[in-house]
């Protein structure tokens, strides 16, 4: 009895341990607003969903592998205020031969695409 009343004492324990850890959004520290964090998970989706919509239809021009993936749900990449950008960017995939798509490969000089 006793080797199970110390394994059920610790593993309270380490459930308190963890349920006493703050919660960590993914948007604290963020300069970006909830509507541009929004804005930026409608306009990835979109182009995502787009560009498996290609893939699955078999298109022939697609290239491997897509630039967009550095900056697909991660609003730290994109220029912000992004509403205010978003006319900018290309509103579904249009990646085309070896080159991809207009997105900096590796993803964005300096951490931002501005």
């Amino acid at each position: 009895q006793a080797p199970r009343a110390a394994a059920a004492s610790e593993g309270s324990r380490h459930s308190r341990k963890c349920n006493d850890a703050p919660f960590m959004s993914p948007i604290s520290g963020s300069s970006a607003s909830i509507p541009d964090i929004l804005g930026v998970w409608r306009w990835s989706a979109t182009v995502l969903h787009s560009r498996l919509f290609r893939w699955w239809v078999g298109d022939a021009t697609l290239p491997f592998l897509c630039n967009a993936s550095w900056y697909l749900f991660r609003p730290s990449r994109l220029p912000t205020p992004f509403l205010a950008a978003e006319h900018h960017l290309p509103a579904r995939c249009s990646c085309t031969g070896l080159v991809g798509c207009k997105f900096p490969r590796g993803g964005p000089p300096n951490g931002k695409l501005a």
